[in-house]
């Protein structure tokens, strides 16, 4: 080796083993914090029991699926969290967060500005109804219950009025239901349809969380006019339909097992009110134009006159 050019390698190491450790350490420094915040984020997070069974939970199915592909594949999407005062409330990722701590998989935590649990709920429903796996019937449901929650909050946008690009006159802005048809494109009716799908899948799962996911997606099928179908029941009867769809049988057998038991009890109690009430009920889906209610209606008054005669 030429002695000169080693003199010069030698005199130059020092100095590019000195840059070298400069240059790792000036990337290592951000890394290493990150890693402190990821961790000092992941020691104070909290479940909230609100926000944990606010969503439809996965079927047992799904659950499973989901605990393979993690244990096989890692945790691919960060679990997102609220920071509330000085600690973190787990808003997305609940399975992950249980499944991740079963089996020792890191995971990745990112924290979004959320004023207040209503906009953490907010979020929650938009970004469940942006999956692609959802069924039409969570969709209604989750659209059914952002109108209801809307509604108690009090968010009256039908009442609130802007000036017009002139500055002449004011202009209505848009009803609740008009402004969440538009954001899910879908109709206005449809959304006053979801608010009422939500009440009987309530009604119909009895707080059963379970039970309500496997009507969610499809695995106890209900038809699509259900909602139509329970108008002219009350919530008693409504309860026992969900009860005997626990038991296995077909939607339309329950329906016709409590339609007859609710129509018996109208006519033995001697309730003249409770013809009116069908005749009232076939009325309003003719001016409406409803055909799915007016089948409904019709098919209660024809239970009650079987029991007649």
């Amino acid at each position: 080796m030429n002695p000169k050019k080693k003199f010069i390698i030698d005199e130059l190491t020092p100095d590019l083993d000195g840059q070298l450790l400069a240059d790792a350490s000036e990337t290592l420094q951000p890394i290493n914090s990150q890693a402190l915040v990821q961790a000092n984020i992941q020691k104070n997070i909290v479940i909230r029991e609100e926000l944990r069974t606010f969503i439809p939970p996965l079927l047992d199915e799904e659950y499973n699926q989901l605990e393979e592909n993690i244990v096989a594949e890692g945790c691919r999407d960060k679990l997102i969290v609220w920071k509330d005062n000085a600690v973190f409330v787990l808003v997305d990722g609940h399975n992950r967060y249980t499944i991740c701590n079963k089996h020792n998989i890191p995971y990745q935590v990112e924290v979004l500005p959320f004023k207040n649990i209503d906009e953490v709920q907010d979020w929650m429903i938009n970004n469940q109804l942006g999956k692609r796996n959802v069924t039409e019937e969570t969709k209604s449901y989750l659209r059914g219950m952002q109108y209801k929650r809307e509604k108690q909050q009090g968010k009256r946008y039908d009442l609130e009025e802007k000036e017009n690009e002139n500055g002449e006159e004011n202009t209505p802005r848009l009803s609740t239901r008009e402004r969440l048809a538009i954001q899910h494109k879908v109709s206005p009716k449809t959304i006053q349809r979801d608010e009422k799908y939500v009440e009987v899948i309530d009604i119909l799962s009895g707080g059963d969380k379970k039970f309500k996911s496997e009507i969610l997606n499809r695995i106890i099928p209900i038809p699509k006019n259900a909602v139509d179908m329970t108008n002219n029941l009350n919530i008693e009867h409504i309860h026992k339909l969900g009860k005997l769809l626990k038991e296995g049988r077909a939607f339309k057998d329950c329906y016709r097992i409590v339609v007859a038991e609710f129509s018996e009890k109208q006519v033995g109690s001697k309730k003249p009110t409770a013809l009116l009430d069908v005749i009232r009920s076939i009325k309003r889906a003719v001016q409406l134009k409803d055909r799915r209610s007016y089948e409904a209606s019709l098919r209660v008054l024809q239970s009650m006159g079987e029991s007649l005669f």
